[in-house]
């Protein structure tokens, strides 16, 4: 090519356009024959209709879930979930009371008292009216039984009582740690130890003259009404209803 010789661009091949092929008509409509309408498919969402279920021994109209249509007498699939809805006399109903054994004409009164008896000639027959615990005893002893059990606090205050022998000297030994150690069996011996030398305290302070011999004592309890037992005991930090009601009994 000679110099100067303006240059020719080099040809661009042309991309073949696409066209969209269009779907082949089926094969129905090829062989002249009418063609139905497709259906849309069905999905989890689509509910169907409700069925009514009759009562009785009538026509019952079924659907896929006849397992639930039992002779309900109510609409089936109208709630979320598909379980159908109470029936409003269910809501209105109130349950009557009823006896755990209506028929059962046993244990006679004669059959209660035997048994009674035999339980009474094996293990004793308690005196009622009986006021052989004293009411500090009474107090101590439902305060030792906070959080534990019965067992545990029994030998917490027999270890107690054994340890001392009277509730002034559980009073002089405050401070020594060994009133904790005596109950610690018990568990928050600590608190429990607090508890009962500021009941004592307060005996021999406010109620000296109530206390023979100098001996912490609360049997004039016994004298006074029950609201005023009620008062006096809590008015002690760590004595509740709890330590109330028991001594109440003893009282």
């Amino acid at each position: 090519m000679a110099r100067g010789a303006p240059k020719i661009p080099p040809k661009v091949k042309a991309e073949p356009r696409k066209v969209k092929a269009e779907p082949a008509a089926p094969r129905q409509a090829r062989a002249g024959k009418p063609v139905k309408a497709e259906q849309a498919p069905k999905t989890e969402k689509t509910r169907r209709s409700p069925v009514k279920v009759e009562s009785g021994h009538g026509s019952t109209t079924s659907s896929s879930s006849s397992s639930s249509s039992r002779s309900t007498g109510y609409t089936i699939g109208t709630s979320e979930g598909g379980f159908p809805p109470p029936p409003m006399e269910f809501k209105r109903a109130k349950a009557e009371p009823k006896q755990p054994y209506p028929d059962m004409a046993r244990p006679a009164e004669e059959e209660v008292l035997l048994v009674t008896w035999l339980l009474g000639k094996l293990h004793g027959v308690p005196a009622w009216g009986l006021q052989d615990v004293p009411v500090l005893d009474s107090v101590v002893r439902t305060i030792l039984s906070q959080n534990t059990t019965d067992k545990t606090s029994r030998i917490a205050f027999l270890g107690l009582k054994a340890a001392f022998g009277s509730w002034r000297a559980v009073h002089d030994a405050y401070g020594t740690g060994r009133v904790e150690e005596a109950i610690k069996v018990g568990g928050l011996s600590e608190i429990k130890a607090r508890n009962v030398h500021n009941i004592l305290a307060y005996l021999l302070h406010a109620h000296l003259e109530r206390c023979p011999g100098g001996e912490p004592s609360y049997e004039w309890l016994r004298e006074e009404s029950t609201e005023f037992v009620k008062a006096e005991l809590l008015q002690h930090k760590g004595v509740g209803a709890k330590t109330v009601r028991c001594v109440s009994v003893s009282v």
